[in-house]
This record gives structure tokens, C-alpha cells and sequence, in this order.
């Protein structure tokens, strides 16, 4: 097997332990702690599952949703505490309503925001004008943006690939993707109802609208201001990912900043899940790992992704969509320094939704050299599993997905929602 090039003494070592793993069927599922006695009036607003930061689980009502006051919980029966905001992960709805079907129109942010179901009205130096069937006319600086899909013929699967392909592909200037294959590089862009203009070095050139798939800004250019921690990333029904600041919840909306400065009030109908993102949650596909290993067995050997599943399509496990973790396929071993003060390590485990119909994988968490938790063999129609592991005093964490009772037969592996906490 190839190690990766970079000698790191501690995690070298650390992965020669474990030729052989261990069997130490000691895994620790997510729980749940017991809020007080309050009797309350029932409500009409959707449901919600807190997640906090030790891995403990609280569902209900939301009462308060503030990043400076907290956040408060409420059910039939009885609420909890004010919770503070440093102490949760994230706020997850029960059962979400499926989402509304694809339509064209989508703007891509740097860091994952996108909004969708955008009708595109116009472009031009001035900034991106754009009617949303959420938050109404809404004007966008230029320099915000990463890119736009115009066209993707109601395809997700095609939106998909734009998006990636905004996202990864290296450019210097702006790009208009067209729908013959082709792309043309040049300048400054002008979009109205008909005509996309780009200016080049030979002049300038339009498009007909209806004809371009998406067009990418140079992301050089391009300056997407970051919240100071605390701050809420919102994930809504529709697919839409925004970060807001500032937030707070009052009668029926979350209200808040966006990053690209309009104001904006979300109805809680329309959100999907709500993350935290503060100083006490480090999620691992925001920094490469230390080692990687494979062990090849048929087919290609794909290195992990971040972010994506092993294919380099989303994550989803069952349905639930995760906009971070780690995609795999058995043999895969990734080792992570754990610096000082992280308590534990969490994380939904399973095959992907693309796996294959045979698929059969195990995940294992090693610790300073020493398995702590080993999840059931997943099957392709088998449930997900959750990680909380204990990481106080370790130096080092090794995730390994393992084959399961056959060999990689489209083992598509994901840890969704992969971190580190304290």
C-alpha cells in the first residue's frame, strides 16, 4: 500500500498499530437528556431535535432562537432550560415535508451557500437582481458571487454538476458554460431576459440566454465576508444554504444578516436544519487529514472526498441529505490530530443513497492506537448508525471503512456530519 508523502512521525506510528484491527465493540450512540417540568400550549410550528454539543438530544418546539440569548426548546408537556448557543451543534426538523420540485434558477456563494429557486431578472456591474419565491426582490454585489446556473433544464442531477464544476474548475477570469459543450473566458457579464453579454479579448459576444448553462466568476475576485463565531448556517426546504447573523427567532420567522447583507425573515415552515458554527465544533472535512490509506480490492481505488461522497456526488444516507462529511469506500484509513481540548468525536455512518444494492461496510474509530467504537455491518438497505465517541487526553483519530461480509461491490461509505467537539 502507497502512504501519502507527508511524514508525520506521531501519525506514522500510530498507523502501524493497526495492521491488524481489534474488535472492541464499544460504540456510543447519540442519547438523549431529560428536560424539566413545564406544562405549555401546543403548537402548530413544525417539530425540532436539538443536538448538542456532548452528543445529547432534546425534540420540540422552539420557543427562543438567538445568537446572543440561546436557545429553548418547548413540547406538550414540558421545556428545557435556556440552552446557550455554544452548547449546540445543531437544530435538525423532525420529518421535513419533501421538497418542492427543481427548478432552474440558482446562485452559488463561496463556502457552500447557495440560494435556489432564484429567478435570475438581471446582472451587470451594479450586483445580480433576483426574485425569490422566499425572501422576495433581493439586489446581490458582484463581488459576492461565485457563480449562477441559468439553465439546467430542470435536471438536479445536471444542477449538481454545475455546481461542482462553479465550484472546482481553476479559472483566472469569468467562464459562460454553454449548452453545446462549449465555454467562452473573458470579462466583465451583462445578463438580461434574452442576452448574455461577456465582454472578451476580441470584443464582445452575446449568448442567447436560453442557450447558456451557467456561468462561474473569477473567484480571485470574489469576497464573501465571514460572520464573526457564533453564527447560524440555514439550510431550507428548497435546498437553499444561507449563513445569517445576528439571528433571532420571533413569531413563526427566523430573521438575521445573510453574509451578502440583505435582511432577511425565513418562516420556520421553510427550514430544514439550522447549524451552529462556533469555536467548539471542527468538522474534519474542513481540513485534509494527516494520513490517508487505501488497500485496493476491485475496481478503482477513489480517494476520500470532502463534502461529497466517494463518486463526488452529495451526501445522503437515506434520504437525508448532509452538506459535510467525509465520502469513502472500503479499504479507506484517515488520521486526524486531535489537539488539546476536544472532548468527542461524532458522526452518522452508512452507504451512501448511489451505493450499490449489495454494498456491506463497517466503520471503525481508533484512539490513540486503540479501537473504541465499531458500528454493526451496514447493508445497502440496512439503517444509518451514530458515533459519540469520548476524545478527552487523545492525540490522534483514525477513521478506517471496512469491507464488510463481501467485497467493494459499490460500497459507497459516508461520515456524514463528521467532527470533533468540546
Amino acid at each position: 500500500m502507497e502512504m501519502s508523502p507527508r511524514p508525520i512521525e506521531q501519525a506514522a506510528r500510530l498507523l502501524c498499530l493497526i495492521g491488524v484491527f481489534l474488535i472492541l465493540p464499544a460504540a456510543v450512540a447519540v442519547g438523549g437528556d431529560e428536560p424539566s417540568e413545564k406544562p405549555v400550549v401546543s403548537s402548530s410550528e413544525p417539530s425540532f431535535t436539538l443536538f448538542s454539543v456532548d452528543g445529547s438530544t432534546l425534540s420540540g418546539h422552539l420557543r427562543q432562537l438567538d445568537t446572543k440569548a440561546g436557545v429553548e426548546i418547548i413540547d406538550a408537556k414540558r421545556s428545557t432550560p435556556t440552552l446557550p448557543l455554544l452548547g449546540i451543534v445543531k437544530i435538525t426538523r423532525d420529518a421535513p415535508p419533501s421538497p418542492p420540485p427543481f427548478e432552474d434558477g440558482l446562485v452559488v456563494f463561496p463556502d457552500g451557500d447557495r440560494l435556489q429557486h432564484a429567478r435570475i431578472r438581471r446582472v451587470d456591474d451594479e450586483g445580480l437582481e433576483i426574485q425569490s419565491a422566499t425572501f422576495g426582490t433581493l439586489t446581490i454585489p458582484v463581488d459576492h458571487l461565485l457563480g449562477v446556473i441559468l439553465n439546467s433544464q430542470g435536471d438536479p442531477a445536471l444542477s449538481a454538476s454545475l455546481i461542482a464544476k462553479i465550484r472546482e474548475t481553476p479559472r483566472k477570469s469569468e467562464v459562460v458554460w454553454l449548452g453545446n459543450g462549449d465555454r467562452a473566458d473573458g470579462g466583465s457579464i451583462v445578463i438580461d431576459e434574452k442576452l448574455v453579454k461577456l465582454k472578451t479579448a476580441g470584443g464582445l459576444s452575446q449568448f442567447e440566454r436560453a442557450g447558456v448553462l451557467a456561468i462561474g466568476y473569477d473567484p480571485a475576485l470574489t469576497s464573501y465576508p465571514k460572520p464573526e463565531l457564533p453564527f447560524l448556517e440555514v439550510l431550507l426546504l428548497d435546498g437553499s444554504r444561507l449563513g445569517l447573523r445576528e439571528a433571532h427567532f420571533e413569531t413563526g420567522y427566523l430573521s438575521g444578516s445573510a453574509r451578502f447583507g440583505a435582511n432577511l425573515k425565513i418562516p420556520m415552515g421553510e427550514i430544514s436544519r439550522i447549524d451552529v458554527r462556533s469555536d467548539r465544533i471542527q468538522y474534519l472535512s474542513e481540513q485534509p487529514a494527516l494520513q490517508d490509506r487505501y488497500r485496493e480490492f476491485v475496481g478503482p481505488t477513489r480517494p476520500y472526498r470532502r463534502d461529497l461522497n466517494v463518486m463526488g456526488g452529495p451526501i445522503r444516507l437515506k434520504g437525508q441529505a448532509f452538506e459535510r462529511g467525509l465520502g469513502t469506500q472500503p479499504r479507506t484509513l484517515l488520521a486526524y490530530r486531535v489537539e488539546p481540548g476536544w472532548k468527542f468525536f461524532q458522526a452518522t455512518v452508512g452507504l451512501d443513497d448511489q451505493a450499490g444494492p449489495l454494498s456491506h461496510v463497517v466503520f471503525r474509530v481508533i484512539v490513540d492506537g486503540k479501537e473504541r467504537a465499531v458500528s454493526p455491518a451496514i447493508a445497502a438497505s440496512g439503517s444509518s448508525f451514530s458515533f459519540n465517541v469520548e476524545l478527552s487526553g487523545a492525540k490522534t483519530l483514525v477513521l478506517i471503512t471496512e469491507f464488510g461480509e463481501r467485497g467493494n461491490i459499490h460500497d459507497l461509505a459516508d461520515w456524514a456530519d463528521a467532527r470533533m467537539t468540546r
